[in-house]
């Protein structure tokens, strides 16, 4: 290989984590995933396991620590080996970040 196009195939395996119940809970199982995706391709990832009448936004978490860039950047940031399955914890948004204009 020339290395050309090697960033874009790039995967990771992952397993979703979550400590509260139904209907929040995907099954336990790892998936595989482009390294590429961010916190919102997380959320679209969980939302089509779950079976929610309306999508939920997700906060992401590993060892810890919100993920707030592209899976490849956090780990690369944080020394993490993507050569493991990650285990990523995804918890409900508590409070949107957007402000709501009063009139």
């Amino acid at each position: 290989m020339n290395g050309e196009g090697e960033d874009a195939s790039k995967v990771i395996h992952v397993k979703f984590i979550k400590k509260l119940d139904a209907p929040f809970k995907v099954l336990v199982t790892s998936f595989v995933i482009p390294s590429s995706v961010t916190r919102l391709g997380l959320s679209s990832i969980v939302n089509s396991l779950l079976t929610l009448e309306k999508p939920e936004l997700f906060d992401f978490l590993i060892d810890g620590e919100l993920i707030r860039m592209s899976l490849e950047q956090f780990l690369d940031a944080k020394g993490i080996s993507g050569e493991m399955t990650l285990e990523i914890e995804y918890i409900r948004v508590v409070a949107s970040k957007v402000k709501i204009p009063v009139h």
